[in-house]
């Protein structure tokens, strides 16, 4: 098994982006990509793994109530030179 590490951009314009990432992929970190000024997560995968799974991430702004059950924190980033500040949590499956 051969891992390697893909960038997905998440949409900041939107509280909800769905992803479809291999199955078993570890998200790594969330950060601002210094070239496009968009927020990105950074996920380490099986470069094999031809299964892929819808992932939910969304965006919540600082100062913003929001139900945090069923969620997994991943990190917090800044855009607009931190004009704005989002922190992503993953949406779980879990019951």
């Amino acid at each position: 098994m051969q891992k390697i590490i893909y960038k997905y951009e998440l949409n900041p314009y939107h509280a909800l982006t769905e992803l479809s990432i291999p199955i078993g992929a570890k998200v790594l970190c969330v950060q601002t990509d210094g070239k496009t000024d968009c927020p990105c997560i950074w996920a380490l995968v099986d470069k094999d793994e031809e299964y892929l799974e819808e992932r939910v991430f969304g965006i919540i702004p600082t100062g913003v109530p929001f139900n945090e059950e069923r969620t997994e924190y991943i990190g917090t980033f800044q855009m607009g030179g931190g004009h704005f500040v989002g922190h992503v949590f993953e949406k779980l499956n879990k019951y």
